[in-house]
């Protein structure tokens, strides 16, 4: 059991994030954080803790962070989670149990608690009111895969390759695409992680408008009952 953490410039949540991975009831082989040329303490934050340090030159982005971790891990089974995310005590334990129970699936995923990693105020608990709420709505089989917090056996690399390094966001749903219908998906609210979400509007609109160019091809190949969609149409009229 590896765990892979990507991080660029996230000192603030680092340490929080690889504190609750300690607190994971389930025993852990590795846990490998993949700094992406941070310009912040995020080094030193990792090097307070008991875990595998790989560092780039350049900023390469998350697809490229991960795929690093993936090389480098020993493990059957990588568990990623994002350095703004920290995870349940059980959260670990309860993924594993989905693969257990159901052998055809390849990749379990969470959802975000309610409850933030740091408390910043209004903007971040709507946005994770609305993060919580679309994923606890599409619990069970899906066809889309978020690495904020998942579980996946490595085979699944070997079969479909890494992550698209060309991707700056958007990378881990694109590698579900890939999955298609060879490999069980499953999301449920049983693997649960406090998430550090934007607290300022201006750059919270900036992030989705970028992320929404990249998952509307996506969007369009994931109709259907086991496709996952953050946002009714009813919704979007209303925001707009």
């Amino acid at each position: 059991m590896s765990v892979i953490v990507p991080t660029h410039n996230s000192a603030k949540t680092l340490g929080a994030c690889l504190a609750a991975v300690h607190r994971l009831r389930h025993p852990v082989t590795e846990v490998i954080v993949v700094d992406d040329a941070s310009t912040d303490d995020t080094r030193a934050v990792a090097r307070r803790f008991p875990c595998r340090l790989l560092v780039t030159d350049r900023n390469a982005g998350p697809a490229a962070a991960r795929n690093r971790g993936i090389r480098a891990a020993t493990g059957d089974l990588l568990f990623f989670l994002d350095s703004d995310c920290a995870p349940e005590p059980d959260a670990l334990g309860n993924a594993l149990a989905v693969l257990r129970e159901q052998p055809d699936v390849a990749c379990v995923h969470g959802i975000y608690a309610l409850e933030p990693l740091f408390d910043d105020g209004p903007v971040e608990a709507y946005r994770l009111t609305h993060g919580h709420h679309w994923r606890l709505r599409h619990v069970g089989r899906v066809r889309t895969t978020l690495f904020a917090i998942c579980l996946i056996r490595r085979e699944v690399f070997d079969t479909v390759g890494l992550f698209d390094e060309k991707l700056r966001a958007s990378e881990d749903v694109e590698i579900g695409d890939r999955m298609g219908d060879r490999y069980g998906i499953v999301l449920t609210d049983t693997v649960v992680c406090r998430h550090d979400d934007d607290s300022r509007l201006g750059s919270l609109l900036a992030k989705q408008f970028r992320r929404s160019q990249m998952l509307i091809p996506v969007a369009l190949a994931e109709r259907g009952p086991a496709g996952i969609r953050a946002n009714s149409a009813a919704g979007l009229l209303t925001a707009a």
